[in-house]
C-alpha cells in the first residue's frame, strides 16, 4: 500500500501543478495532496500519508522550481490532522466525518503557509471554493479506503 501512497501522491502533485494550476486562484486553492493525504492518514495511517506527502513535495517542488521542505512543511498538517481524525477506533460515518473536517483544516494550513510565502490570497470565493473540494476529496478518499483500513490481527482483546 505505500507504493499506492507514493503513486497517489505522484498523480495528486502533477494534477495540482498542472491543470488545477492553469485554473488560476480557484486552482491553486484546491489543495489535493494534501487531501488525499488527509484521507489516507485517516485509514492507513501517517506512515504510508508521509510517503505521499514526501512525493508530492517533491513533484511539487520541482514543477515550481520552489524549495521542497516548503511545500512538505505546507502539507505535513494534513497528515497531522487526518491522524487525529483515527481517535478512538471510530466506525466508517464518524471517521468520514473526521476525514472531510481534517481535509478542510489540512487545506487551510496549506493555503496559511502558501499565503505567507506567497504574499497573500485570492479575495474572491476561490479560497472557500477550494477548502470545500479539498474537504471532499478527503471524505471521499477516506471512503474508498475503508476497506483497506488495518485491522488488529489479535485473537482475544
Amino acid at each position: 500500500m505505500i507504493a499506492l501512497a507514493a503513486l497517489l501522491g505522484l498523480c495528486a502533485a502533477l494534477v495540482q501543478g498542472g491543470p488545477l494550476a492553469t485554473l488560476g486562484g480557484g486552482g491553486a486553492s484546491v489543495a489535493l495532496p494534501s487531501a488525499f493525504a488527509t484521507g489516507w492518514a485517516a485509514v492507513r495511517g501517517p506512515r504510508e500519508a508521509v510517503v505521499l506527502i514526501l512525493v508530492a513535495a517533491a513533484i511539487l517542488g520541482v514543477l515550481s522550481e520552489a524549495r521542497v521542505g516548503l511545500y512538505a512543511i505546507a502539507l505535513m498538517p494534513a497528515v497531522v490532522a487526518g491522524t487525529l481524525a483515527t481517535a478512538g477506533t471510530p466506525g466508517r460515518r464518524t471517521r468520514v466525518t473526521r476525514a472531510a473536517l481534517a481535509g478542510w483544516l489540512g487545506a487551510a494550513a496549506y493555503l496559511a503557509l502558501l499565503a505567507v510565502t506567497a504574499g497573500g490570497l485570492p479575495r474572491d470565493t476561490a479560497v472557500a471554493w477550494g477548502l470545500t473540494t479539498s474537504a471532499l476529496i478527503a471524505a471521499a478518499t477516506c471512503m474508498a479506503l475503508f476497506p483497506w483500513r488495518p485491522h488488529d490481527r489479535r485473537l482475544f482483546e
